[in-house]
């Protein structure tokens, strides 16, 4: 992307029963990156992985928000962000992890925050 470019993106995956969802998610630069996404395990033994990474120089700036629903029991869920910062370039990463109560007691959650460089 160029450095003109303003990216805003609002993803939605969402898994039944015994099903998986592989998610990767990639930056490599825009002037500004705002992303929502969001992961539904609605499915009794769902699993997700949410793994992402980022390239920023400059003023750059990527802002990122994820949500992990686990709304079934035996859920698994697992997250890994990465970041390479350079220059004056910014990063922002929130996370969330919500456990249904019929979920709760019966859930893995693995969550990894990005450490920028």
């Amino acid at each position: 992307m160029g450095r003109h470019v303003w990216n805003f993106s609002h993803e939605r995956a969402r898994r039944g029963t015994r099903r998986q969802f592989d998610w990767i998610f990639g930056a490599v630069g825009s002037h500004l990156t705002k992303n929502f996404s969001d992961l539904d395990l609605y499915g009794e033994g769902a699993q997700g992985r949410m793994s992402g990474f980022y390239f920023t120089d400059g003023h750059q700036h990527l802002d990122h928000d994820t949500q992990q629903n686990h709304l079934a029991p035996h859920t698994t869920s697992d997250l890994l962000f990465r970041a390479l910062l350079k220059g004056k370039s910014r990063s922002v990463w929130q996370g969330m992890i919500f456990v249904a109560p019929g979920a709760q007691k019966r859930t893995d959650i693995k969550p990894t925050a990005p450490h920028p460089r």
